[in-house]
């Protein structure tokens, strides 16, 4: 599975080769829609949404997510912030 951060290239998170998404529903209250969204790069890899997954799985972010994934979603974050 693919994963879009910051509307570049499309590469594989680690989460996604992990844990299958009715897992990762279950563990962290996302629906499967919304993370497969996520893992196709549909929808943007937030702070928040790491943060919650991170949680959900007690796991750190350096095991689920590629450092760019933390990166882009801080910037998306910052951009938001200052619309």
């Amino acid at each position: 599975m693919q994963s879009n951060v910051g509307g570049g290239d499309s590469i594989m998170q680690p989460l996604f080769e992990r844990y299958n998404r009715s897992y990762l529903s279950k563990a962290t209250g996302f629906s499967r829609g919304h993370l497969c969204r996520v893992a196709n790069g549909k929808a943007p890899l937030t702070r928040s949404f790491i943060a919650r997954v991170c949680l959900g799985l007690d796991e750190p972010e350096n095991k689920l997510f590629l450092p760019e994934a933390a990166v882009a979603a801080a910037a998306d974050t910052q951009n938001k912030k200052q619309r």
